[in-house]
Order: C-alpha cells, then sequence, then structure tokens
C-alpha cells in the first residue's frame, strides 16, 4: 500500500510541460519528444513500468483490481492521507472498501477543486468506510494516461503508457465486465445501437485520436503506431463481446462496429496514408527508387517460416511490437536510443510506406471480424452454434498473392534443376572458364554446383543459353540428350529486379546485380559480364533486357495503385433494409492479374523488334559469346 500510493501513484504525476496542445489543435501539431529526459519524467516512467510490470506478473486478482481502480476509474478520492484507518490500528484494508464505494458510486464529486487544495482542509469526516458517502474529484492518474495515449508528450510517453493498458486488458483475472465498470472500455446497451445508452471511453477515443495524429517520419513514430494497433487489438477483442452482449445480440452490431472510434481512427489513417504513398510514388525525386523501398518494406514486415506439408510461406505478426516483447527492450525505449533522423524525401517514403501497409493489413483484420461474427452469430449464420473462437482475433496475416510477386519474393527454380524454354526468349553463348579459383569455388555451395555443371564439357565446344523472362534471368547448359534444345540445366539464375543496368561496351554487354550472391563464373561481385558475337547481337539482348524490366517495373506499379486505391475506399458497405451489412473486400480478384510470365508481353517490344529477336534467339543465327 504505501510503495503503491505513496510512491508509484505520484510518480504518474511528476512530468508536466509547460505547454500541452489542446485537444482541437492536436490533430495538427506533430508529435514531438523532449530532447533531455528530466528528472521527472524518469520518475514518471519508472512509475508506468512498475505497474506494467505487477499487471504482468502478478496473478492476485484482489490487488490488481485494487490498483486498475485506483488509476482508471474516472473518480477517485479526494486525498488519501484522510481516509480512516481501521480499528485494529492498521491502515492495509481500507483502500480496499474506499476504493470498492468508489466502484459503487457512493461518492460525491467535488469540481473545481483539486487534491492538493482539498485536502489542506478536509479532514476526512466524510471519508467514512460505513457506508456513507465520500468526497471524490476526477481522477488524476486517468487523465495523465489519457493525455499519453493521445499522445500530448511525445513518443517516449506514449510507448510505456500503451504497454501499460494492454497488459491490464490482457490480464485474466480482470474480466469485461469489470474493465468496462472503471471506463476503460465504451459500454453499450441491448436497447440502443448509438443512442444515449452508449458510452465511449476516453482511452478508446484517445488511441483512435493518436492514429489520425500528424506523425513525425522516424523510427520511434513506427514502433509508437504498431504498439498503439496491437493495444487497439486488445482492446477490440473485449469490445466484439460487449457489442453483441456476449453473442446473444447481433442486431445493432453493424452499427455499433463501423461507428467504434478505433474502427474509424484504423480507417482513417489507412486512407490518410494510402494517399500520401501515392503521392510520394509519383514524386520526381523518388520515382526511381519507389519501389525499391516497397520490396525493402516487404522484406524487413514478412518473415520466412515453415508451412504445412513441408512448404514455407511468409507471414507478420502484427503483435510483433505488443507489450510483451516490448518489455524486452524497455530500457532501449525509456533511454531513446532510437534517435530521430533528419527529415528527407527518403525518410518521409519509408515511414509512409510502413504505415500504410500495416493500417492495411489492420483494416484486413476488422473485415475479418465482421465477416466471422456475421457468419456465427448474424441473422444470416450458418449455425446456430458457435464457440469462444467466434472472438478471438487473428494477428498473423500470411502473405497475399500480390504481394509475393510485388515484393519480389516468389520462388525460383533451385540451381541444378531443368527448365523448359519453349515458350521463352534466349540466346546462346559459348562460355570461358578462365579466371577461376578452384579453392574459393569450392567453398561455396552454388559455385561449386555451377563449376561442376560447367565442366563436363570442354571449354569452347558447349553453348550456353542465356534466357531473359519478363520476372528473371536464368544462365542453362542446354540439355542436348533428346536431340532438340526444348530443356536446360540451371546454372545461374537473378531476378530482374536485382538488376541495376546493363552496359554495352562493343560486342561485351556488362549487367550490374544487386542483393545476388556470386555464383560460379557468371556473378562476381555484383557484376554479370557477357560476350557476344557481334555488337549488334549485345545491343539486342540489351535492349530485350531494358524492356522486360520496364514492363515488370509497370506491373508492379499497376499492383501499387491498384492496392493504394483499395485503402482509400470505405471498409464497410451499408446495406439497405433489414439486409446483411457487406464488408467491402480488400483482397483482389486473383482472376484479374495476369499471372502467366512465360509469355513476354507484346508491348516490351518497339516496332519492328519482334522478328529481329526472335531470328537472333531461335532461328539459328546463334550468337557465340565469351563470358
Amino acid at each position: 500500500r504505501r510503495v503503491l500510493f505513496q510512491v508509484v501513484l505520484p510518480g504518474l504525476l511528476m512530468h508536466k510541460r509547460k505547454s500541452v496542445p489542446s485537444r482541437a489543435d492536436a490533430d495538427g501539431c506533430p508529435i514531438i519528444d523532449d530532447p533531455i529526459i528530466k528528472e521527472g519524467e524518469g520518475m514518471a516512467q519508472a512509475s508506468v513500468v512498475f505497474l506494467t510490470h505487477l499487471f504482468l506478473t502478478l496473478e492476485y486478482a484482489p490487488l490488481l483490481k485494487m490498483t486498475a481502480v485506483a488509476v482508471l476509474h474516472p473518480y477517485s478520492p479526494a486525498n488519501w492521507t484522510t481516509l480512516p484507518k481501521t480499528d485494529g490500528g492498521g491502515d492495509e484494508y481500507v483502500m480496499t472498501s474506499t476504493l470498492n464505494a468508489i466502484v459503487n458510486g457512493k461518492f460525491t464529486v467535488i469540481k473545481g477543486i483539486s487534491q492538493s487544495e482539498l485536502g489542506a482542509t478536509d479532514d476526512g469526516s466524510k471519508n467514512g468506510t460505513d457506508g456513507s458517502s465520500m468526497h471524490a474529484v476526477n481522477n488524476p492518474y486517468r487523465l495523465v494516461l489519457i493525455s499519453l495515449v493521445r499522445s500530448d508528450m511525445g513518443y517516449r510517453r506514449f510507448i510505456p503508457a500503451a504497454m501499460l493498458l494492454q497488459s491490464i486488458l490482457d490480464a485474466e483475472d480482470l474480466d469485461g465486465d469489470f474493465l468496462a465498470a472503471i471506463s476503460l472500455l465504451s459500454t453499450y446497451s441491448a436497447e440502443s445501437s448509438n443512442g444515449s445508452e452508449t458510452t465511449i471511453s476516453d482511452f478508446e477515443s484517445a488511441l483512435s485520436a493518436f492514429f489520425t495524429r500528424k506523425h513525425r517520419p522516424n523510427l520511434r513514430a513506427s514502433l509508437a503506431i504498431e504498439c498503439g494497433g496491437s493495444l487497439a487489438l486488445s482492446m477490440l477483442s473485449h469490445l466484439i463481446v460487449a457489442m453483441t452482449d456476449n453473442g446473444r445480440v447481433f442486431e445493432y452490431f453493424h452499427d455499433r462496429f463501423v461507428s467504434s472510434p478505433l474502427v474509424t481512427g484504423i480507417a482513417k489513417a489507412r486512407a490518410e496514408y494510402a494517399t500520401q504513398t501515392k503521392k510520394i510514388s509519383r514524386a520526381a525525386e523518388l520515382s526511381d527508387s519507389f519501389i525499391d523501398l516497397i520490396e525493402l518494406e516487404m522484406s524487413r514486415r514478412y518473415v520466412l517460416i515453415p508451412g504445412e506439408n513441408g512448404s514455407k510461406q511468409r507471414v507478420c505478426d502484427l503483435n510483433a511490437n505488443d507489450v510483451h516483447n516490448l518489455m524486452k527492450s524497455i530500457a532501449e525505449i525509456l533511454v531513446q536510443k532510437m534517435r530521430e533522423t533528419s527529415i528527407n524525401e527518403i525518410e518521409d517514403a519509408k515511414f509512409a510506406t510502413r504505415a500504410m501497409f500495416y493500417f492495411r493489413s489492420m483494416g484486413r483484420v476488422l473485415v475479418e471480424i465482421h465477416q466471422r461474427l456475421s457468419s456465427f452469430i448474424g441473422p444470416h449464420s450458418l449455425s446456430s452454434r458457435w464457440g469462444e473462437d467466434a472472438f478471438e482475433i487473428s494477428t498473423v496475416e500470411v502473405m497475399e498473392d500480390e504481394y509475393i510477386e510485388l515484393g519480389g519474393q516468389k520462388e525460383r527454380p533451385a540451381l541444378g534443376t531443368d527448365l523448359d524454354v519453349r515458350g521463352r526468349t534466349f540466346f546462346y553463348f559459348t562460355p570461358s572458364l578462365t579466371g577461376i579459383n578452384p579453392h574459393q569455388a569450392a567453398s561455396d555451395r552454388k559455385r561449386r554446383l555451377a563449376q561442376e555443371l560447367i565442366s563436363i564439357a570442354k571449354p569452347g565446344q558447349s553453348e550456353l543459353l542465356i534466357v531473359l523472362d519478363p520476372t528473371d534471368l536464368f544462365v542453362l547448359k542446354p540439355n542436348l540428350n533428346d536431340g532438340s534444345c526444348n530443356r536446360g540445366t540451371i546454372l545461374c539464375c537473378a531476378s530482374l529486379d536485382s538488376v541495376i543496368a546493363a552496359v554495352p561496351d562493343k560486342e561485351w554487354l556488362h549487367i550490374a546485380v544487386r542483393q545476388t550472391e556470386d555464383v560460379g563464373i557468371f556473378i562476381r561481385n555484383g557484376n554479370m559480364s557477357l560476350r557476344f558475337d557481334s555488337v549488334g547481337t549485345c545491343l539486342i539482348v540489351k535492349q530485350y533486357l531494358e524492356r522486360c524490366r520496364s514492363a515488370l517495373c509497370s506491373k508492379k506499379m499497376t499492383n501499387i495503385d491498384r492496392i493504394l486505391d483499395d485503402c482509400t475506399t470505405e471498409l464497410f458497405l451499408e446495406s439497405s433494409g433489414h439486409g446483411q451489412p457487406i464488408a467491402q473486400h480488400e483482397r483482389c480478384d486473383s482472376s484479374s492479374v495476369e499471372n502467366d510470365d512465360s509469355i513476354v508481353p507484346d508491348e516490351i517490344l518497339g516496332e519492328g523488334e519482334e522478328e529481329i529477336v526472335l531470328e537472333n534467339a531461335t532461328a539459328g543465327n546463334v550468337a557465340e559469346a565469351s563470358c
């Protein structure tokens, strides 16, 4: 009791800014952290972290409930020091009865006076435990936390506050009825959809305001947004139960769900960052690197894990920055290890892209919740039997097919396997094995495999193929066992996304490749050099490669625009009459997207070039070259 009410709770009030924007002006003001961590902020942060550890580790329900009431209830005793003591001389148990009276509404609200002012004149005569009404004021600790969740004091204060609230929401000993009683959650009447019987929690409104505020593009802002998203998911897991009266009332669920401040805040932020990202994609200074930023975010966001039947899939965990994971690095958050970077176009684009993808995933979670509850307990439900899984929220997102292609994560054939070249554009060249370091090759599996395959034939007597696909570049050793050249063994593979540039030098073509390991003699230090028998053949290969890259870039930009346009549409479509509300699907119809990469689109070839390429590629006019 002494630690909690004499040290921890007073510590929450020790950090105050000289100027905090009003609620009306908060949306237009950027969120700024204090450059110096002062003593008051340190004490306040220590109090928040202590309370977070308390709710994460303690399993004693009476103490957790007492602490939650003291911190989060809208009202608190006017002065803790004037509370009466027990007859036995101890004062450990007087707090329980006092806070119980607060929860039951047995108090008189005194407005316009602070705790310190009241403590100077109040002798505690009305703070009894015999059922008489006590003096109570607006809970200052709750007001501080609401301000922190609204990010009025910066990201450094927001993240621990969001972690504290999530630890309270996730505590098994605190159910939804108790959390609604202390006004941490919104309450809904069974008779009305969104009328006077519905009370929206200040914390829900504050978190929604945080999502829609103007953020500074830096790592702390991205971390704060994702931490706030984890808090929103924990809050939604309780709210959907209250909105449906534990699954018994679905009549008003749609109206309550789509009008919830959390849902509207996520939808608004989703549309806002999609608009920003689309504007950035059109900026001249970022036109060449925008797709690279998208691919970078894709590789950062999704991780490869084992799937079913030995397959692998890429997934993203929306709770990767929840309270349980961030507690492992809470020291770095408190001491501001992640410094702010200078604002420039690249940082703006990275921040907007990361926020757009995160809020798009959050929007998909909202749509999935609405659809699942409709199928389980809605008026057109498939079955009247349902269980607790109807209220479960899935936070793991599997990478979509359009994301796989967009992020360059498509699985490619392994080295040493055969590839059918029918329907593909390819050119012949003759390899040269000069310059191979056998000791270096033996340490690399891919190098060793490519060297062994090439060494089967003598130099100058075996022709290799370079295959240019709409998405990949292959080097093959032709398989002539069947008397034709329809298949070949893959010696080298590189994505066209990894090609930086191709520069001709007479009969030589130099191709710069990034993020690709050295493979055999074909790619050394990010460079591939091919020598053709004539300058004309070299120019044809270079031109065709550039057009393939241009077509791939255009296709990706089309997919990106479609994703961004989807994010700017409404999450839910209203229905007429008593029909079932329709959720706006964000997943695009895969049949509308051309996925056949075996044929190069005609538009990548210029006028009069198709016959030239085909003649040089397949009609026997073999372009011999040395590599």
